[in-house]
Formats: structure tokens, sequence, C-alpha cells
């Protein structure tokens, strides 16, 4: 007996039954009603009008959803379907919304189609209450915990397993277009834009709007965006691999100091450990370019000199006669591709022969070797010449003779040579043009004395 109300067996506020109940308003005559909560067969009233209908002779109720009336309503009555279900403890069930203040223990399996927590959620988790659970999403397998101080964690997954953790994530679709991907998008991103893209095709896939790859092949990629793959610490590196997961298949290694393709070594900017072939348009380099050695016939090098090229107003001579080329007084003639012939014309070097018995004599540096003559006192001096240039000069004495340079001449150890005075002796001077024009005209020069 219920000792608030005084009944006998469950009160009107504890009985453990549920009532659900449907009207319906037929516009015309109407036979089958479907009742959208259900019923139990056997717990289930139906009245027409007000009038409590008998079953089996009014109506028919036999599949847990319908009714059948044996006389059809017709527009304008009035049908109330009353079902009376049991509640049960050991698996509570609520037609409408059920609600628990405080917390719900489940022990078993729960299904539920739509889960909706304002607070959070935690899974595996050994936190009592939502408030407590440090995400909005806490999930941790058998032996883990959260990870602990994740700033703006939306979901935390952890796991505790000697091998790969995976989320999975699989489309079953064999379609055209099918593929599995996890997509990032931007505060404003869309189907198409602001997103970052990582992904696998199906192996049904084949479509005209993306052939980078085809099936089973995998991608990450942005879709309007920049894109930056790196490494942020100094003395670590990013690095690529095909052909295997060994450290033999790393291909290119990226760190702080430079680049390595086909080595592990980034000393350098770029450092290439084999081979480098290039196709199409070539390489274009701006600076110098070092090799141990080139390879090839060199058939199709162009603006590459291997020994000496000749040249007639700043371009090469080939295949044809050089008429303009002189080494002062020599002229190269019959040049043609491959080695080159060249003839020397007929006056050879040029010599000049002076006679020197006044003060000052001159050489002219037009020619590269000089027969001097001398009598008496004379000084040696030159007019013109080009830097770079080599000359001889032969100096023979007539008669007692001394000779002396001028200032233009630079010797040994700062002093000119004392040359032979007697009648007959032959001295060499050589000499190479240091420097000439405004600053003044050196000579770098050396003497062979007395060869009589």
């Amino acid at each position: 007996m219920s000792s608030k109300y005084g009944y006998i067996g469950y009160g009107p506020d504890t009985s453990p039954v549920v009532v659900a109940k449907q009207v319906f308003s037929p516009t015309g005559v109407q036979t089958n009603f479907t009742f959208a909560a259900g019923y139990q067969i056997g717990y289930l009233d139906v009245y027409l009008n007000g009038a409590r209908q008998i079953e089996g002779q009014d109506f028919s109720a036999t599949d847990t959803s319908t009714i059948n009336l044996t006389t059809g309503a017709l527009s304008g009555d009035v049908l109330e379907l009353v079902a009376y279900k049991a509640y049960n403890l050991a698996a509570p069930s609520a037609v409408g919304n059920f609600a628990v203040s405080g917390n719900l223990t489940v022990t078993g399996n729960e299904s539920v189609s739509t889960l909706i927590a304002t607070t959070a959620i935690g899974i595996g988790s050994t936190y009592t209450t939502a408030t407590t659970l440090p995400y909005p999403v806490t999930i941790n397998a058998v032996g883990s915990s959260p990870t602990p101080g994740l700033s703006f964690c939306i979901a935390d997954i952890t796991a505790n397993q000697n091998g790969y953790s995976q989320f999975h994530l699989r489309n079953s679709n064999t379609g055209y277009n099918a593929s599995g991907d996890l997509v990032i998008t931007t505060d404003n991103g869309t189907d198409t834009t602001n997103f970052i893209d990582l992904g696998i095709n199906n192996t049904g896939f084949s479509t005209t709007t993306w052939t980078v790859n085809g099936s089973l092949d995998g991608y990450l990629y942005s879709s309007n965006t920049n894109f930056s793959v790196g490494v942020a610490f100094t003395n670590r590196y990013l690095s690529f691999f095909a052909g295997g997961t060994l450290a033999a298949n790393e291909k290119m290694r990226l760190t702080d100091t430079g680049v390595g393709i086909g080595t592990t070594n980034t000393s350098n900017t770029l450092q290439v450990g084999t081979g480098i072939t290039f196709t199409a348009s070539g390489i274009n380099v701006t600076g110098i370019v070092t090799a141990t050695s080139f390879r090839g016939d060199g058939s199709l090098l162009s603006g590459v000199v291997s020994g000496i090229q000749l040249q007639q107003s700043g371009s090469a001579v080939v295949g044809g006669a050089a008429t303009t080329i002189n080494f002062s007084g020599a002229t190269i003639s019959n040049v043609s591709s491959g080695i080159a012939t060249i003839t020397i014309a007929s006056g050879g070097i040029g010599t000049e022969a002076l006679t020197a018995s006044g003060i000052t004599t001159t050489l002219n540096l037009t020619k590269q070797d000089h027969k001097l003559t001398v009598t008496g006192i004379t000084t040696i001096t030159v007019s013109g010449g080009t830097e770079g240039e080599s000359h001889t000069v032969r100096i023979v004495n007539s008669g007692i003779a001394t000779v002396g340079f001028s200032t233009y001449f630079l010797f040994p150890g700062g002093s000119p040579p004392s040359l032979p005075t007697t009648s007959g002796a032959i001295s060499l001077l050589s000499f190479t043009v240091h420097r000439v024009g405004a600053a003044g005209t050196q000579l770098l020069a050396g003497a062979s004395q007395n060869f009589s």
C-alpha cells in the first residue's frame, strides 16, 4: 500500500507504466491508423468520439504499430489511441525526453541515435564529472590518461599501445570519384577553397579533374593557399625517401645549412651525391663553374674554348683567314676550324737597328728586338710600348763606349748595371713593359754583360 496516498499497489505518481497517446481526425471514411509511438499488443485502448471500443469486435491491433477499425471512422469523427507501456528499470526507455539531473552510469551497452553534451564527453576517462574533463572530447584507451596542458585543445585521444595507434578513416565506396580524406579548413574555408587535404584515392578512382596521380595513390596538398613544410629547430632535418623505409632509401635532405640530394651531407647550399642530368633547355649559371673534368666530344658546346681561340674584331675566326691579328709586325693567316694553321709573315718579329753616337738614343717599342751600335757616351730611353710586351736590346761597342739608361728602366736592387766600355764588347739587355701612360713608363729590365 502506498503510504502517501493510500493506494493499494502503485499510486499514480509511482506507477511504472508509461502512457502514450495519439489523436486522429479523419477527413473521410478511414479504417486503418498508424500509431507513431507504437504499442504493446493487448495494452492499447481505442476511443471513437469518446466511446471506448472493444478489441476484437470494434477494432484489431496485432502488429504493434497499426490498428484497423471494423467500421470506418467518418469525417468529423475523433479517434484517440492510448497505449500503456511498462517501464523496465533493468532496461529503461522513454517515449519522450529523458532527463537525468545527476550522473548517469551505464554498465553494459548503450544505444542512442543522437547524443548531445553541453559541456564535455569522456570515453574511457577516469574523471567523474563532465565539468572536470580537461577537454571537450577526451578519449583514453585502457592504461592511458589524458595528455596534460594542451592549449586550445578540442579533442584529446590517448592510447597505450606497443605498436602504431591509428585514427582510422575508410570510405568503402568504389566509385570513380571515391577517396578518403582528412580536411582542415580556415575560418572561411569551404569545400573548394582555403583548406588542406590529406587523403588517398580508392580502387575505382578515375576522373579528369584530378590526374596528378591515380587510384590507390595518396596526396597532401593545399587548395588555394601557400603551403609550408619544414623543421623549426636548427640541427634537425626534413628528409624525403622512396623505395623503402631504411636509411639507404633517403633521396633528399633539407637542413638549416643546405640541401643534400643523393647524400646526407648538407654543408653546402646544394650538395649532390651523384651525377646530375639536365635535359631540355639545360642549365644557366651566373658565376664560376668548377669541375675536375669535362667529358664528351664537345660538338654541342658553344662559347667554350679548349686551347687557344683566335679572334678578329671580337669574333672567333673559323674557316677563313685572319688578316688583322698582329703580334707587333707578325700577321696570322690561314686559320681554320679545329687545329689552326698559323703562318707568320716574312717580316717575322720586328727588329730595329740603331747607331748611337749622341747623348740620347730612343728605342721604338713597336719593335721587339733592338740592335744598338754605340760610340762615345749615350743614354737609352724608349717611346711607345704596350704593357706586357717583352723586348731585347743587343748593345755592340764601336770604340770606347759608355751606356746609361733613362729612369724608365728599373733594375734589380735599384741600380743600373755597369756595362763594359771597351771596343768590341757585346751586352744583352732584356726588359718587359710593366706600365705605360700618364703615370709614367716602367720597364722591368735585366742585363747580361760582355759577350766579347
